[in-house]
């Protein structure tokens, strides 16, 4: 199955209508961390960032003509519930089909653009994020996790996510949407 998807979505663009509001709340907690030899488990300190979103985050592609492919790629995306390098949970509020191509909506980012950078994040207003997505020429192999002399696949870009600062504290940081 895996391989079969990832067929279908290498070479997908991925659009994000990002949420209107997020809030950011720093935290330092105090954790357990594998020990040595010793011991099993010794305290740390760690810090932990919570995001809240105030509406909804929107993903947006545009799907092939082949209808067993786009049906294929709905059932994907209803497993989307995991995003960023330390994890996010989101929940899955359904779909919906249109005509218009996404990257072409004003309030949507392109976050796969082939060539690395937007038109205009030179004058955009947002702030930068570092994204990674999986090379033309990379293989299931080249990206599985499983595979353990996987080459990594990957290149590494710079998107402008379009928020600006509301406000912000010694633990807390909220953006809005422009």
């Amino acid at each position: 199955m895996g391989r079969t998807l990832f067929a279908l979505v290498r070479y997908l663009p991925l659009c994000v209508r990002a949420p209107d509001v997020v809030a950011i709340n720093r935290t330092f907690q105090k954790v357990q961390r594998p020990g040595g030899k010793d011991q099993l488990w010794i305290p740390t300190i760690a810090q932990r960032e919570f995001c809240f979103h105030a509406g909804d985050m929107t993903l947006a592609t545009e799907l092939p003509g082949d209808e067993t492919a786009v049906d294929a790629l709905r059932r994907a995306f209803t497993a989307i519930n995991y995003f960023g390098r330390r994890g996010g949970f989101f929940q899955w509020m359904g779909d919906d089909l249109r005509d218009e191509a996404p990257a072409r909506a004003a309030e949507f980012v392109d976050l796969t653009r082939r060539d690395g950078r937007t038109p205009d994040m030179l004058l955009a207003p947002g702030f930068l994020q570092r994204m990674d997505d999986i090379v033309s020429e990379a293989s299931f192999d080249d990206v599985s996790i499983w595979n353990p002399r996987a080459k990594g696949g990957r290149r590494s870009y710079t998107v402008v996510i379009p928020y600006t600062l509301m406000r912000h504290g010694a633990g807390y940081t909220i953006y809005e949407r422009r």
